[in-house]
């Protein structure tokens, strides 16, 4: 946990805030601080400041923070992925987890999922996909990334829904027969809007892919190896990074 990241849920008064177990247990355990001491904080879509730790209940171990927001929040944490929209299949909700947590650690700003031909069902029964459960997960991966601002996460009833949420820019599916990211052959701009599509463990069927590659999506890979679709999603988001990190012109 990189800097805590307080909810409203939270807030009890003004700049009052009493902690999650979770939260709690991490400032008393981990940071082992006492009273008065000062931990990194962020107030979720809002600002990053200081957490001064006011009280500690020795019953329920809950901790109060007086949070401190800093002046003009200047220092608030770029990403370089910010532009970047990701379109992902159902997964196992443990999968789902995974991607929502590296998204928020990494500044992605949308985050759109939907049921692939492959994709199972059931998958959406899952209690993962109440608001609740989501910002949940996108706590963790704010707490990793030391960001504060959450994506935006959309559930599509069906891949057809995808074609109204699309915007202008580059499109891509991540697939094992396109050209690799980084060939120097293969051209895109890593400062305009980049939209990707990851599909399911089992991949895409020739309707899926028919269905993108109508929209003017391109093929892509990021590896030789079969992964599993949050570490294609890890390897997909290192490989842009390494692209915005080039000069201009290389």
């Amino acid at each position: 946990m990189n800097r805590i990241i307080l909810e409203e849920s939270e807030r009890i008064e003004d700049s009052l805030y009493c902690l999650t177990e979770r939260k709690s247990n991490h400032i008393l355990k981990i940071l082992k601080s006492n009273i008065g001491d000062t931990v990194k904080v962020g107030l979720i879509n809002h600002s990053i400041g200081n957490g001064i730790v006011q009280s500690i209940d020795l019953v329920s171990r809950n901790v109060i923070l007086f949070y401190n927001s800093l002046e003009g929040n200047k220092n608030i944490p770029q990403s370089k992925l910010g532009n970047i929209r990701i379109f992902s299949s159902i997964q196992r909700p443990q999968t789902v987890k995974k991607i929502i947590q590296l998204s928020a650690t990494c500044g992605i700003q949308e985050l759109f999922f939907f049921p692939a031909d492959k994709s199972e069902s059931s998958y959406l029964n899952s209690s993962l996909w109440s608001k609740e459960s989501l910002l949940g997960e996108i706590i963790l991966g704010l707490e990793q990334g030391g960001r504060i601002y959450s994506p935006q996460i959309t559930v599509l009833k069906n891949k057809y829904r995808i074609q109204e949420n699309l915007i202008s820019g580059n499109r891509y599916i991540l697939d094992f027969g396109g050209k690799y990211l980084l060939d120097p052959t293969f051209s895109i701009n890593p400062g305009e809007p980049l939209q990707f599509v990851i599909g399911p463990e089992s991949g895409l069927t020739e309707d899926d892919l028919a269905f993108f590659l109508k929209l003017q999506f391109d093929r892509i890979s990021v590896s030789e190896n079969i992964l599993r679709s949050e570490n294609a999603l890890a390897y997909l988001l290192s490989q842009i990074e390494l692209l915005k990190s080039r000069p201009t012109g290389k």
